[in-house]
């Protein structure tokens, strides 16, 4: 699918308390909930300290909280959207909205609103994505619902970074990119983890036959043994960017649309098993058969519609 995406972000200092802010809340809701805030004021050391303690309990949790793109010819790092659910989870007095505003033949568009109560400062973000693949073809409804999640979510981790501090991010974000690599204080430690990242990569995406020497040339390297810790952190980040739609594989690890010794159309391939996979949670009739999926839910989206599909098969 064409990456292409419109990012808006709007900056309110103090919120007009009308009946069409804050995505029509009622205002006398709003007013004691910022009343509640005001006598209950967050506890900010214990916030970052409960974030940090979730988003470093383990190495996959801390993978989750790092994302990474890869935009003209540059790559850029840096907290997820898992890690602004945490942040915003346990950040206290804090109201956040998301949602998709609008589907046209070309695009969608969604927004996100993250309100602190405590200051009265909120933040409502735009994100704006491409329904079109590189063909220049609409993708199924099936794929604009997951391009329209996907986008919902961008936004709702804009919103939330916009409002909380960047040193509040940047501590936790720190805290998770120390976990996600550990310990590669010797030349033979840092050997292993190079290994398990382009090993991981290569398992991960095998259906693309994806090779060593691509996996490489995406953070402009030749070899596994001269990948740096940045460059780790960068590859794993991708992967993220991945579940969450916000790159596709092909746009990642073949721009250009094509590979010596590998499938041509990697993007109308992925996009089709994906479609594929979806199709057949959908159309489940008992839960013994939608269990028979388990093992192709590699990406977000697709587990969100296993687990919906499986909620709805158990109140039949």
């Amino acid at each position: 699918m064409a990456e292409t995406q419109y990012v808006d972000a709007e900056e309110v200092y103090e919120v007009p308390m009308n009946g069409m802010s804050v995505y029509q809340t009622d205002k006398a809701v709003v007013d004691m909930q910022i009343m509640t805030a005001k006598r209950f004021p967050r506890n900010l050391q214990q916030a970052i300290n409960k974030a940090m303690t979730i988003a470093t309990m383990d190495k996959e949790t801390a993978a989750k909280c790092n994302y990474s793109l890869s935009k003209g010819g540059k790559n850029i790092t840096g907290p997820s959207v898992h890690l602004a659910r945490i942040l915003a989870r346990h950040y206290g007095n804090l109201r956040v909205d998301q949602k998709v505003t609008d589907f046209d033949k070309t695009h969608v568009t969604a927004e996100a609103m993250a309100f602190d109560l405590e200051t009265n400062f909120a933040i409502k973000t735009t994100i704006k994505k491409s329904l079109l693949t590189r063909e220049g073809i609409r993708v199924t409804e099936d794929m604009a619902s997951i391009i329209g999640n996907a986008a919902a979510a961008i936004a709702f981790r804009n919103a939330i970074f916009t409002v909380l501090d960047d040193d509040i991010v940047n501590k936790v974000y720190n805290a998770v990119k120390k976990k996600m690599i550990g310990d590669v204080s010797t030349e033979e430690k840092l050997k292993m983890k190079q290994t398990a990242v382009v090993d991981g990569l290569i398992k991960q995406y095998a259906i693309y036959k994806l090779s060593e020497e691509e996996i490489c040339k995406t953070v402009g390297k030749s070899v596994r043994t001269h990948l740096t810790i940045e460059d780790l952190v960068t590859l794993s980040g991708f992967e993220e960017a991945i579940k969450v739609g916000e790159q596709s594989f092909g746009s990642i690890f073949r721009p250009n649309g094509t590979v010596a010794n590998v499938q041509s159309n990697s993007v109308t391939n992925e996009s089709k098993e994906k479609e594929r996979v979806l199709k057949l949670i959908n159309s489940s009739k008992t839960v013994e058969i939608l269990e028979k999926y388990k093992e192709f839910l590699k990406e977000e989206d697709l587990l969100t519609a296993y687990n919906e599909k499986y909620k709805m098969l158990l109140k039949k």
